[in-house]
């Protein structure tokens, strides 16, 4: 199968993306072969020779097309009906721009470079003026999103993906709109398509509370980059409770997921390149199945199991709860979906279905991650070079501290700040991938959002690089998952292959990887209790392991004598 991807490998091995071997781009979703549009518009008879091009689009929506012509002279209009009744809508270009000739380089190929800036503003309608308050707001959040100048005599029957709007600068609108008070849906903007049309909507009375759409989190980015189905990624957390408490988890669970967004969060896979994310609305989803009593002998590991299955974040559902009841002890089993709350989520779930704490959001879902989408778009993309750097080292070769199925447990007194826990196990294991002959990046965790919900998907990955601060541990998933620029540097990098996360509750299934746990080779969760720190290892080998224990019992060594020394 021909791609038509042009390629070449790198000194690392890698792969390197260069562009097409023919003029295929991608508009709104489709691909597109630009001289079928060029052989049509060359069709017309005031037309003697055409170019389209792939544009970019001011707003950073993507690209939109742009036709230059040279023939008699034309309304542009007459082109866009010539070119409607002959293709489809997704086909048809923004601008059409009149040329005397078409630049040639020496040999005798297409001068991109010679060719007009296009202007967007040349394919507004002139039509009517905004005059409403409703009209002159959507206008502004037009204006916005399309990148158009301030000044655009941008008019209320103006077709939105005309001017090079597409599906995510769409989600932008409505988020937009709905700051101002204006509540209308995506799929409202494909429909009407115009401020008039949009304008129409919202002067309907009594409009039925309707999802809001969310940017995307880096685990949902990460998610769907990885090629997973959209419903893998679970976390899970097992809670002793008492038998008094059964009674009234359901409607405790149904109460939670009717006032936290994240848990009534839906995902819609577009496609590969485009997954989707929104709230809906509180009271609108069925949770009949998401609380489940489960048999006295089920066991922890065929409990998360069974719980899992019932996390369908696509339709809607990324929560759900299981309980049972032993002789001796009840159980609550929580799950989420990695998309929806990350692991100290989950944990919050378990503590507010409990009765340990209250539970209440200090700011939306919403805001906190747009809050994120905007950091990582204002960020240089320059940036990025120092974790191209940084990433892809993992050399494994021949390497025998790796062992897929072993699961072991490393406990120590705690003789360092939990806080220092992270990096100094990252530094333990890359002792131990050198006594081996191997290089190995690891990552450790940071959170993205500050102020958060409690509960939501704000926990990312970043590769350990020795004396950052949280900002700047921040920034490689910013770049990674929210800037363009960034995204492309960085997704030719390498992943790491292994994962130290912080857990604060029981695992159902400690031997089995979670959630964003999934895309690691190696998982090294810590927890500190009573003054000592406990290691559950995952897909280390025991030799590695025990060297490990070795290396941490060293290194807490020699914090117990710093701290000695300044007595």
């Amino acid at each position: 199968y021909r791609t038509g991807d042009l390629v070449r490998w790198n000194t690392d091995g890698q792969l390197d993306y260069l562009g097409r071997t023919d003029d295929q781009v991608k508009i709104r979703g489709y691909r597109i072969e630009l001289d079928e549009i060029r052989t049509v518009l060359e069709h017309h008879p005031a037309v003697s020779t055409a170019i389209v091009i792939a544009a970019e689009h001011p707003g950073g929506a993507g690209h939109y097309l742009a036709a230059y012509h040279t023939g008699d002279p034309i309304d542009p209009e007459e082109l866009r009906a010539f070119l409607t009744d002959r293709l489809p809508d997704y086909m048809i270009p923004t601008v059409f721009i009149p040329i005397t000739t078409i630049p040639v380089t020496p040999n005798g190929k297409l001068d991109h470079r010679a060719l007009p800036t296009p202007d967007l503003t040349t394919a507004l309608t002139g039509g009517t003026a905004p005059t409403t308050a409703t009209e002159i707001t959507l206008t502004t959040i037009f204006t916005d999103v399309l990148g158009l100048p301030s000044d655009a005599p941008l008019s209320i029957d103006d077709d939105f993906f005309r001017l090079g709007g597409d599906s995510i600068s769409s989600i932008l609108v409505v988020s937009r709109a709905r700051r101002e008070g204006l509540h209308f849906t995506v799929r409202d903007v494909f429909e009407k398509r115009t401020i008039a049309g949009l304008a129409g909507v919202l002067d309907i009375p009594e409009i039925a509370a309707d999802p809001i759409p969310l940017s995307a989190s880096s685990t949902l980015e990460r998610l769907r980059e990885a090629g997973a189905e959209p419903n893998d990624w679970v976390y899970t957390e097992l809670i002793a409770i008492d038998r008094s408490a059964l009674s009234g988890l359901q409607s405790a669970f149904v109460s939670l997921v009717n006032r936290t967004d994240a848990l009534r969060m839906r995902v819609s896979p577009l496609n590969r390149r485009l997954w989707t994310s929104e709230i809906a609305p509180a009271g609108t989803v069925d949770l009949s199945k998401q609380v489940v009593e489960l048999d006295p002998e089920t066991s922890d590991s065929a409990a998360a199991s069974r719980v899992a299955s019932l996390i369908s974040i696509t339709e809607g559902l990324p929560a759900a709860i299981a309980t049972w009841s032993t002789p001796t002890q009840s159980w609550l089993l929580v799950a989420a979906h990695a998309a929806a709350a990350d692991r100290g989520s989950v944990h919050e779930i378990a503590r507010i279905l409990t009765g340990h704490v209250e539970g209440s959001a200090t700011v939306s879902l919403e805001t906190a991650l747009e809050a994120v989408d905007t950091a990582g778009q204002n960020l240089d993309g320059e940036l990025a070079q120092r974790w191209v750097n940084a990433t892809g080292v993992s050399r494994l070769g021949d390497s025998t501290m790796w062992s897929d199925g072993n699961h072991a447990h490393i406990r120590a007194d705690l003789a360092v700040e939990a806080s220092d826990l992270p990096e100094l196990i990252a530094e333990s294991l890359r002792q131990v991938a050198q006594r081996d002959s191997t290089e190995v990046t690891v990552d450790l965790e940071t959170t993205m959002a500050s102020p958060r919900p409690a509960i939501g998907p704000f926990t990312a990955t970043w590769p350990y690089i020795s004396g950052l601060s949280e900002a700047e541990r921040r920034q490689y998933s910013l770049l990674r998952y929210h800037n363009r620029a960034g995204r492309r540097s960085l997704r030719k990098s390498s992943n790491s292959i292994v994962l130290v996360t912080n857990t604060v509750g029981k695992l159902a299934d400690p031997g089995s990887r979670e959630g964003v746990e999934t895309a690691y080779r190696c998982v090294i969760r810590f927890s500190v209790t009573d003054g000592s720190v406990e290691l559950d290892v995952i897909g280390l080998s025991q030799s590695a392991v025990a060297t490990l224990g070795i290396e941490l019992s060293a290194r807490f060594d020699a914090a117990t004598d710093v701290k000695r020394s300044r007595v």
